[in-house]
């Protein structure tokens, strides 16, 4: 199996993991996917959620994890390398760039640098099937828990670009 199958795996068990309490970024699973990245409860989680699931996938597959390790969505498009970056205009241009696998990275608060990042599981046209991290049901980055979502689009206007560690 390769590592972003792998990946998809993983992030599909976790599909209905929730904060506890809701809306508190803490919990058991939330807390190990923050600590895979050296951060304690309570942070924002996104990022930290597809590390632990490229760690795990890397462990399992015996192979060096290629992702950033961070717990920050600009950071990790920022540092990632220049060969696994898809931007958004290239996706636009060429959406058989985007695989399952892929992680998505969204800017959406140009000011603050504030982010959200997903793992692509399914593409059809320019619709992302995705599984998201501290979202919700309505795509939220201050979510409950970990979600299936079918609402990402690659014209999304806050649409930074993709990762594909299968490139690196």
């Amino acid at each position: 199996m390769d590592l972003l199958t792998k990946v998809i795996s993983i992030a599909t068990t976790q599909i209905g993991v929730t904060e506890d309490p809701p809306g508190s970024n803490r919990g058991y699973s939330v807390e190990q996917y923050l600590k895979s990245v050296g951060l304690g409860s309570g942070y924002s989680w996104c990022a930290s959620f597809l590390y632990w699931c490229f760690q795990k996938a890397a462990t399992d597959l015996e192979i060096k994890n290629p992702a950033i390790k961070t717990g920050g969505v600009i950071d990790h498009w920022r540092r990632a390398p220049a060969k696994a970056k898809i931007t958004a205009a290239q996706a636009r241009k060429s959406p058989d760039l985007v695989k399952p696998g892929c992680i998505g990275i969204l800017l959406l608060d140009a000011h603050t640098g504030a982010g959200h990042t997903f793992i692509v599981e399914k593409i059809s046209g320019l619709r992302l099937t995705t599984i998201e991290g501290n979202s919700n049901n309505g795509g939220s980055r201050e979510g409950i828990g970990v979600f299936r979502l079918d609402r990402r689009k690659l014209t999304d206007s806050i649409l930074v670009g993709f990762l594909d560690y299968s490139r690196v």
